[in-house]
């Protein structure tokens, strides 16, 4: 089980985007500073992953591959180029931490920030300078390429980026069968600063489920070792979706969240603000829109969610982004865990028929296009990289074409939208593809041809930033648009 963790930089703890019942306690941190927190996400330190197998003496040529050009140095949170891939280890690809060998006593700087495309790094702990090690736990079966290191970090933090790493993988635990399949000799910049964007190649294909991390040593601090960021790509196999998430869950800060899950789709809410969330689940991975009463009312930009779905269903592990002034830009992260209360789902005042026999996520789609003449189909799940619809998307869909039967004064345009991994004339297909997969699934359910239409706009149109797993999920979607 995870114990719970709160995570909120100090520097957006006043931020008006605070969900009311969060904002006194988060001032309260801001002031009095954070109490210990257990390690990583919130995990207990694991002593068995804190002794991978020796790192050789490095090679006169490290197996390292320093950045592209001097931009991927400035430590503004390095995206790779949309052409890399998708990075399996992100939080938000449904990557989490299993175990850690040390963490700082800051609490922003947990083995989370290994994988949560931030620019809050892992630290280890005082003094912990040798061969010390995360590992993380794949949502499936991975082969990996390449892995992209960011140590970029302060010049106040001199000397104390990773230097010598290894990279392990296992298919057997989170404990033992791992092998190395890359290492080498990091890059300190200039100002001794630490460098971004560093690639390692892996030796051979091992397809695994968990990941260990070693940083073997630093550029001489003996305070700690930092790392910002690992990104890895190759090819993940299918992810095997987990039984249903709806219940009733006690999260950090904002209290009970209840969760309804019909096909891929979810939709829940909680009392604090007059909360409510839907969006999509693929394999343990929730990507969800977060709004409050004030956020609907003013048109205001929703938060949004990652969530990891954990300990057999008992567990909820989540990041949610909130949003500066700027629309596109992320303002700050939180790291909230819950723990599943009871299987029923409950409901909320504002939610009243979430728990009854109302289809709440067909009255959803059918509201937003009756008041705002558009929706978002959360719940359309397609094969990566094709136009094919998974089984477990149907539902939606089938709640689409109840609709179109009930409003026969109704036609829709539907639209494709895909993240920016790829290019653009690929993306551009890929999305045209998708929104003639839906038209012809809504077609055989029994709807007139000339009520539908489809059109695609690749990555042109997104609705969030290109710059994380998190933020891609967001924008691949499918839009219904009422004519």
């Amino acid at each position: 089980s995870y114990a719970a963790t709160l995570r909120d930089p100090p520097m957006y703890q006043t931020t008006s985007l605070c969900r009311a019942g969060a904002c006194a306690l988060l001032l309260f941190l801001a002031a009095c500073g954070e109490p210990p927190r257990p390690a990583g996400d919130g995990a207990a330190p694991s002593s068995e992953a804190g002794a991978p197998a020796a790192l050789p003496e490095p090679a006169a040529s490290p197996s390292v591959l320093p950045p592209p050009d001097a931009a991927a140095t400035a430590g503004a949170g390095t995206a790779p180029l949309p052409e890399a891939g998708r990075n399996w280890l992100a939080f938000g690809a449904g990557t989490i931490v299993a175990a850690q060998s040390s963490q700082s006593r800051s609490s922003d700087s947990g083995a989370r920030q290994l994988i949560d495309e931030s620019n809050f790094p892992w630290m280890t702990g005082d003094g912990q300078v040798t061969d010390q090690s995360v590992t993380l736990e794949l949502p499936a079966r991975t082969t990996f390429t390449r892995f992209v290191v960011d140590t970029g970090s302060p010049t106040y933090l001199d000397g104390s980026s990773a230097k010598d790493v290894l990279i392990e993988v296992s298919d057997l635990s989170a404990t033992d069968g791992f092998q190395a399949i890359a290492q080498g000799t990091l890059a300190d910049s200039g100002n001794r600063g630490g460098t971004d964007g560093q690639v390692l190649r892996t030796t051979a294909p091992v397809p695994a489920r968990w990941l260990r991390f070693t940083a073997k040593n630093n550029f001489g601090s003996t305070r700690f070792i930092l790392t910002k960021e690992l990104s890895g790509y190759g090819e993940q196999d299918a992810r095997t979706p987990i039984p249903s998430v709806s219940g009733t869950y006690r999260m950090q800060s904002i209290g009970e969240l209840h969760l309804k899950q019909d096909g891929n789709a979810v939709i829940g809410c909680y009392a604090s603000g007059e909360g409510l969330v839907e969006g999509t689940i693929d394999g343990r991975t929730m990507t969800l829109v977060d709004s409050t009463r004030a956020t609907r009312d003013e048109d205001a930009k929703s938060s949004f969610i990652a969530v990891n779905v954990v300990d057999g269903g008992k567990t909820l592990l989540s990041t949610w982004w909130g949003w500066s002034a700027t629309p596109t830009r992320k303002a700050y992260d939180r790291f909230y865990t819950g723990e599943k209360m009871s299987d029923a789902i409950g409901s909320c005042k504002h939610l009243p028929d979430l728990d009854g026999s109302q289809d709440v996520v067909r009255d959803a789609i059918e509201q937003d296009l009756q008041d705002e003449g558009r929706t978002i189909l959360y719940g359309i799940n397609f094969d990566f990289d094709s136009d094919v619809i998974r089984a477990e998307s149907r539902p939606t869909l089938d709640k689409v074409a109840a609709i179109l039967a009930d409003r026969s004064e109704w036609s829709f345009a539907v639209e494709g939208h895909t993240d920016n991994i790829g290019g653009q004339a690929f993306n551009q297909q890929l999305s045209e593809r998708r929104a003639a997969a839906v038209v012809a699934y809504l077609q055989q359910k029994g709807t007139d041809a000339t009520r539908l239409t489809s059109s695609g706009h690749g990555f042109s149109r997104p609705i969030a930033p290109n710059d994380s797993e998190a933020e891609r999920a967001q924008n691949r979607r499918v839009e219904l648009i009422r004519k």
